[in-house]
Formats: C-alpha cells, structure tokens, sequence
C-alpha cells in the first residue's frame, strides 16, 4: 500500500493508491488496477477504513498525533488562519497535525488569481513599529505573491509578500515557514487583515499570523 498525499491546487484532496506487486496477492484482492480513494486522514484512521478494507487488513483505531497550539501573548497577538470573516479559493477544510489548533485555510486557497481571505483582529495594544508574520506552507516551484490590506490599506508595495515554497503542503513542522511585513504604526484598535492573491498557480496554506511589535521572534 503506497500513501501520497497532495493538499493543494494541483491537488485538492489527500489521495490514496494501492497497488500489489506480488502475483498471488493482486489476484486474491483484484489489486491489478490502481484503485483511488479521496478520503480524508480522518476518515482512513476510522475503524471503517475502506483502504485497509481492500488490502485485507483489519483496521484498528489510531491515536491522532496531539496538534500545535500557537497563543497570543502579552507582547502579541496571534490569528488562525481558518478564523475568517470572508474567503474566496479554499474548497473545505484543511486538516493539519503540524498547524496550530490541527487545522489551516488551505484546500486550493490562492491558486487562482483574486483568491482573497479576510479577518477581523482586536489588537489590545499599540505599536509604534508593528510587524506581521504570517506563517504559510507551499509547494510548487516558484514564490506566491500575495497583497495585504489593514482596514483597506494596501500594505507596502504590490505585492506585499512573495512567499517561497516550503518543501510542502504543511503536514509535516519543517514545511512551515514564517513571513515578516513591516505594517507600521498600529493603535490599539479592531483592524481587517486582508490577504489577495495575485497570481494563479499561487495556491498557499495559510496558519494563521502574528502581530506584534517588530522586536517580536515567532
């Protein structure tokens, strides 16, 4: 049984091949042709899982792997990329063990030009130089390139940030990366973070963000 996982524009859905090598095995489970499943990690770990099913195996229940947890602080706050107002790319929801809270806005979101995601965020606290770090996950062989807007403010030049293949989609901690844009001076107030995609094939798991003052290391 061979597992590839794909989460992203060229594939929005985790797929599951199984393929027998051994004669004697393909032709007791008729595995000659590949048979593709588009099932969630969730549901393969099920005691009902069809994949074990078809190879034989009876399933057991697993233990799901304890998710990240990333928190505000007393010097930061820090917003879930799936705790959003508005979005337009993402097909469902995206589950990650390696994000924070094992979930992420992802599922195609940005491989279309226009994607956008919109969140609303309470900063408690002023910032003479605020910064924000986004933390995202890509595979692919070029950089995203994503606007972002503060209450209707385009930040910094199109386009705010170019963000760079991680080596992933996210699954595992090292496919995560962070992202660091200079937002100037914020007051304590409630702001619309605004992220735009502006190219197609840009597609990007978002896990959400910092802000915080620039002296701030995620």
């Amino acid at each position: 049984m061979k597992r590839v996982d794909r989460s992203g524009p060229d594939g929005r859905f985790d797929y599951y091949y199984l393929h027998a090598t051994d004669k004697e095995l393909s032709e007791k489970y008729n595995l000659t042709i590949i048979k593709k499943f588009n099932l969630s990690d969730t549901y393969l770990a099920s005691p009902a899982n069809p994949v074990l099913a078809a190879c034989g195996v009876p399933a057991t229940p697993s233990v799901a792997p304890t998710p990240l947890e990333i928190v505000s602080t007393e010097e930061s706050v820090w917003h879930e990329g799936e705790a959003f107002l508005s979005q337009s790319g993402s097909s469902a929801a995206d589950y990650k063990a390696a994000a924070s809270g094992g979930q992420c806005l992802g599922m195609g979101w940005g491989s279309r030009r226009g994607d956008f995601v919109e969140y609303e965020v309470d900063l408690p606290f002023s910032l003479p130089r605020a910064v924000l770090y986004l933390r995202y996950a890509r595979e692919g062989r070029w950089a995203a390139e994503v606007d972002v807007y503060a209450s209707g403010k385009l930040i910094g030049t199109t386009p705010s940030l170019f963000l760079k293949p991680t080596g992933g989609w996210g699954y595992e901690a090292d496919e995560w990366a962070y992202k660091k844009l200079l937002l100037g001076s914020m007051e304590a107030g409630r702001y619309r973070i605004k992220f735009v995609s502006l190219i197609d094939d840009g597609g990007v798991n978002i896990d959400g963000f910092f802000i915080a003052d620039e002296s701030f290391q995620p």
